[in-house]
This record gives structure tokens, sequence and C-alpha cells, in this order.
């Protein structure tokens, strides 16, 4: 079914035994549009300091299948895990994928969060990222 369209449907019942004994009931539908789903790739994970970290939203969909990721409207935040200290840094507007090189973010966990928007409906998800030190003990054999 088309979205934003209306239906009319008839449904008409009649006797077996007798054809001329029938009724009939009519109802509309009006057909709504669906909310995108976000969906952000690469979250979810420890990653050492040294390697890059990179989130991506371009697998979101639209499920009435009327647009492609493209058409979303993407707004990304981060908070230090466990806290209401917000990130740092700042996300380039209406960008599906964030790219943080190696050595970017210090060690630690952060909570990313994505709202998109799709013909003014929104979804969000939400993805944790563990930074951690690779900095290992050195030991020296004389």
């Amino acid at each position: 079914l088309d979205v934003d369209a209306l239906y009319t449907f008839t449904l008409t019942a009649t006797l077996a035994s007798d054809p001329s004994v029938k009724s009939s009931a009519v109802f509309q539908a009006h057909v709504v549009s669906s909310p995108p789903v976000a969906i952000i790739g690469g979250g979810n994970v420890e990653i050492p300091i040294t390697r890059p970290i990179i989130l991506d939203a371009g697998g979101s969909i639209d499920v009435d299948r009327m647009a492609n990721s493209s058409s979303f409207h993407y707004d990304w935040t981060c908070m230090e895990r466990g806290t209401l200290v917000t990130c740092s840094f700042t996300f380039p507007p209406h960008q599906p994928s964030i790219l943080f090189p190696p050595n970017t973010l210090p060690p630690g966990s952060y909570d990313f969060g994505l709202n998109i928007t799709l013909r003014n409906l929104t979804a969000s998800a939400n993805a944790n990222v563990i930074v951690v030190s690779t900095n290992q003990p050195s030991a020296y054999i004389h």
C-alpha cells in the first residue's frame, strides 16, 4: 500500500441459502509513514587508542522504502559514560558517519547517541565505545 494514501474497502456478506439476503460494510484506511530505523555500525566495541574509530549510520533504513540513507538528517551526540559530561568535540552536521583518527579519543568509555530524522519522523540509536591505552610495561634483560 502507498504511504499517505486513503483506501476504501467494501465487505459484502451474502447468505448462501438466499443470495437476496446480504449486508455490506464500508471502511477506510489511511496509510501513514513509519519512522526510520537508526543503526550505528562499528559501535559497542573496545578498541585500542592506536586504531581509528569509525561509527557509521549509513545502514539506517527507511522501512517505507521511499528514501535512502542520504535523505536522513543525522544528529550525533557523545557523553562520557557514567557522567553527565558532554564530550569535548563537535560533529560535522548531517554526516552519516564519523571518524576519529588514531590517538584522538583519550582512554575512557563513551556513549554515542544518534538521532535520524526523515519526513518529520525520528529514530534513535546508541553505541558504547571503550578506548583502551596500549601502554605496555617495559622489561629489560641485561
